[in-house]
């Protein structure tokens, strides 16, 4: 019976001491391309021949981007307006009638949330406002307390 060794394969050490190995997906094929690392290194991690990293159609795009680093350059100064335009696609196709009647409930409330949360975030807002305010309001609840002052009414109940 023949057995074959595979490469010894480097592992990533987590923050509590487990050891964990990147799953082999296209972005960290990328991810460790632009760490630095070779495709002997890449396909030595995974156990798998430099050939097979070298085919992956992720590698093949990086390479082919590589190619024109005058288009990473468009792309970067124009990523927004990029990413803008696509989003302006993806939402009037997600607001087409006949697909917000058949959208649950629940789809349309978290939809809903994730529209509020972006446009606050593009306005300049921050989209933690409401837990900010009611850990201020705490405070001074505590401050007022401390220093004897008057209570307030929340939600129908004395609150020091």
């Amino acid at each position: 019976m023949v057995t074959q060794t595979l490469p010894a394969k480097r592992k990533q050490e987590s923050s509590n001491g487990v050891t964990n190995k990147l799953s082999y997906t296209p972005t960290n094929l990328v991810k460790m391309l632009l760490e630095g690392k070779s495709y002997r290194d890449i396909a030595d991690y995974y156990g798998k021949d430099v050939s097979t990293i070298h085919k992956n159609k992720a590698m093949k795009a990086y390479r082919k981007l590589l190619e024109h680093p005058e288009e990473i350059e468009a792309y970067l100064g124009n990523e927004a307006q990029i990413l803008r335009v696509a989003a302006g696609k993806f939402l009037s196709r997600a607001l087409d009638e006949e697909k917000l009647k058949k959208m649950s409930s629940r789809d349309a409330v978290v939809n809903t949330g994730i529209l509020i949360d972006k446009y606050r975030l593009l306005s300049g807002q921050s989209t933690d406002n409401f837990a900010l305010h009611v850990i201020i309001e705490k405070i001074e609840r505590d401050e007022q307390k401390r220093r004897g002052g008057p209570q307030d009414v929340v939600d129908g109940t004395l609150e020091p």
